[in-house]
């Protein structure tokens, strides 16, 4: 976090792996990592809407591309790092 947070990149994190899509798919890596691949870790990074995808959706929080490209990249780096 402190990485993006340098990179003026806005972003917290929150326990909560949202609506059903996002639980579902975190709930499942995590059952899957204690069941079967108990080597690897594993996490879940909500992409927010680009703005031209947040124009009839009010209040909706976007990002630009090039910002969630960079975002990812630092997000990567750092768990690669850890």
């Amino acid at each position: 976090m402190n990485k993006l947070k340098e990179n003026k990149i806005p972003a917290e994190i929150s326990n909560s792996a949202g609506t059903y899509v996002c639980n579902h798919i975190m709930y499942s890596l995590l059952y899957n990592i204690d069941k079967k691949y108990k080597n690897i870790k594993g996490g879940f990074i909500h992409i927010p809407y680009i703005p031209e995808q947040v124009i009839d959706k009010r209040m909706a929080p976007s990002m630009s591309l090039d910002y969630i490209v960079k975002a990812l990249t630092i997000a990567i780096e750092v768990s690669i790092g850890n």
